[in-house]
């Protein structure tokens, strides 16, 4: 497993940091609670303090509200501490790059705790891609983008309802059906949180793509428009559930360790993929492409849309379901390397079969 970068203190930054929350004191906070929208009335004699400044924005984009003092000021150093990892990652000189998202005024074990656990992992061995859709002489293209036939949904936001496992399954069955002529459909997330439990899924706090693709081949799925995601676990709506759209025939697990494999399976479908996410490195993402800072624990899942094999690094390009501020516009681009592959990409990954 890789080791994650850890930044030098910068005694400048933090003397300044400490400063700043010293001398702003109960004015600051009344004027964050006084102001409807509240990063605006900071007083003026800070506005040129960049690390003030930024946390005034990020308060603004994000429409944070801290309920009380203690909050407020310890989500101002939590900021500042993850800026000053950002700053000196990206003085680096690496092939990927941090900034500032809706998970900045989080410590990374907060991150990892709303994010860590919400995958389980099924047998390698069972339903395995066949050889023949592996073929050693079959000739692919040098770059190939799932997005550019019309056969991606939209990046979605999965909010305080962590189930990649239901974003990935749902983007990979989006696809498939769509690459066989019916068009994009957005189907219902919501419906394998809710409703998938007896095949092994626990909604918010777990699930399996492999578990989901079970259990739409037996119950099928329908629209998000007529089962829409509401943000956590509830019921499983029954008569939403029987309001059948698409059913899966089966699902191909794609050889794993291999990279030519994985890429010949994005050219059948977008591929559901697992990876190791919950890492202060994923938490920062902005833009590049993911060389490092993440090994092989797999715990998260990424839907791989496309590839790019003429680039000088070759890369994947993945849908992940944090929302369009995160990462590239919501998407990830991950480094192509033999075996288990960056971040474990190559691990455990699948598509859905009609």
């Amino acid at each position: 497993m890789f080791e994650e970068v850890s930044p030098k203190p910068n005694k400048n930054l933090l003397k300044s940091s400490f400063i700043a929350l010293s001398i702003i004191g109960s004015f600051y906070f009344a004027a964050y609670f006084i102001s409807s929208a509240n990063s605006s009335l900071i007083p003026f004699d800070f506005k040129y303090n960049l690390e003030i400044e930024e946390f005034r924005s990020f308060i603004s984009r994000y429409n944070k509200d801290y309920k009380t003092e203690e909050e407020f000021y310890h989500r101002l150093k939590v900021f500042i501490d993850n800026l000053s990892y950002i700053r000196f990652f990206n003085s680096q000189g690496q092939t990927w790059y941090m900034g500032i998202n809706q998970f900045s005024d989080l410590t990374h074990e907060e991150f990892s705790r709303a994010h860590k656990n919400k995958i389980i992992i099924p047998d390698q061995s069972v339903s395995d891609i066949t050889e023949e859709f592996v073929a050693p002489n079959l000739q692919i293209p040098r770059s190939f983008d799932q997005r550019s036939y019309g056969c991606v949904s939209p990046i979605r936001n999965e909010g305080s309802c962590s189930a990649p496992w239901a974003y990935a399954a749902v983007g990979t069955i989006e696809g498939t059906w769509c690459d066989v002529g019916h068009g994009l459909t957005d189907l219902s997330v919501q419906q394998l949180i809710d409703c998938s439990d007896l095949y092994g899924n626990k909604g918010c706090n777990g699930g399996s793509i492999i578990n989901a693709y079970n259990y739409v081949m037996k119950k099928g799925i329908t629209s998000e428009q007529i089962y829409p995601t509401t943000g956590t676990q509830g019921v499983c709506n029954t008569a939403k559930e029987k309001q059948v759209l698409v059913s899966l025939a089966s699902f191909a697990r794609i050889l794993a360790n291999n990279s030519y494999a994985f890429e010949v399976g994005i050219l059948s479908a977008p591929v559901a993929a697992y990876v190791e996410a919950i890492g202060a490195g994923w938490q920062n993402y902005k833009g590049g492409i993911i060389s490092s800072n993440c090994g092989t624990d797999l715990d998260w899942a990424v839907l791989a849309v496309g590839y790019n094999l003429a680039n000088s690094l070759p890369y994947y390009t993945c849908q992940n379901s944090w929302g369009t501020d995160w990462g590239e516009a919501g998407y990830v681009r991950i480094s192509i390397v033999d075996g288990a592959g960056t971040c474990g990409i190559q691990m455990s990954a699948s598509f859905g079969v009609y």
